[in-house]
């Protein structure tokens, strides 16, 4: 009975280091590994760095896989939040020519107001990822100054149009 338990705790640590062999990071261990939160030019630095900080690894394609994510289970868990996050938002496919939305914002804002973001069982592991009360205060203004920035370029253009026009305030 000995005998026959060893052999098959044997076969099952070959089989999981076979496993472990094909870990997560292989999945983009090749792609180019951009800054993980893109400068944009209504990003205010503060903000940038706070998700570079503790949003990047799981909402950019700048992921830096630690060494516990070549072994299984962690492996696929790790892979499939990763997946998981890039689909719901990915920073490497915002671009600076682009324009981000307040709404997009928001829902980051909201996120993180809610305890959704970033997850408990992420920063139990990535302390450094934790949000403070700046860190949080900074994110959720981030959508107010937006739209501020939005209202002043618009007012802007009507003024342009008026002057055009000739027309008098």
């Amino acid at each position: 009975m000995t005998k026959k338990f060893v052999w098959l705790a044997a076969i099952a640590l070959l089989v999981t280091t076979a496993i472990g062999l094909t870990s997560a990071e292989t999945a983009d261990a090749n792609a180019p590994r951009p800054d993980g939160i893109p400068a944009h030019r209504s990003m205010p630095a503060d903000v940038r760095a706070v998700l570079q900080r503790s949003c990047a690894d799981c909402h950019s394609n700048a992921t830096r896989w630690p060494w516990y994510s070549k072994l299984p289970p962690a492996s696929w868990l790790m892979a499939r939040h990763v997946a998981a996050g890039r689909e719901k938002l990915n920073f490497s496919e915002w671009s600076d020519g682009g324009t981000l939305s307040p709404n997009q914002v928001q829902e980051i804002c909201d996120a993180v107001e809610g305890g959704e973001m970033p997850p408990a069982s992420y920063t139990l592991v990535h302390w450094s990822a934790a949000l403070s009360t700046d860190d949080k205060r900074a994110l959720c203004a981030w959508p107010d100054d937006l739209r501020s920035a939005a209202a002043r370029r618009s007012a802007k253009a009507r003024r342009r149009v008026r002057s055009v026009r000739g027309e008098a305030r």
